[in-house]
């Protein structure tokens, strides 16, 4: 397996998976008449903030045995390169995306 260290490449994909994970949140809380995601986009959008800021370590997610730890998220290639790609300098911020994915965000 390779490791490549791709930026754009990373943050294309950092983008498409919190297009699918925005909308997956907001069909199962629309399924279960929680609320109309639309028409509830503060809550939505604090909601998955701070989701994303766990899952791409830009929060202080917890310790074990005594250890920091941090969340790290790199991308597999499925294609002939067998590639993992990571972001430039180690870290993500899929968070930062929240708040212009739930923007556009349109149940049509």
């Amino acid at each position: 397996m390779r490791v490549d260290v791709d930026q754009d490449a990373y943050t294309l994909r950092s983008q498409v998976l919190v297009k699918q994970l925005v909308r997956d949140t907001f069909e199962v809380l629309e399924q279960y008449g929680l609320f109309k995601p639309e028409q509830n986009k503060d809550v939505a959008r604090d909601l998955l903030f701070r989701i994303f800021a766990v899952l791409d370590g830009s929060s202080y997610p917890g310790t074990l045995d005594d250890r920091e730890i941090a969340p790290f998220v790199g991308f597999y290639a499925v294609d002939e390169s067998n590639a993992v790609i990571l972001p430039e300098g180690g870290g993500s911020a899929m968070h930062g995306f929240v708040g212009e994915v739930i923007d556009a965000y349109s149940t049509d």
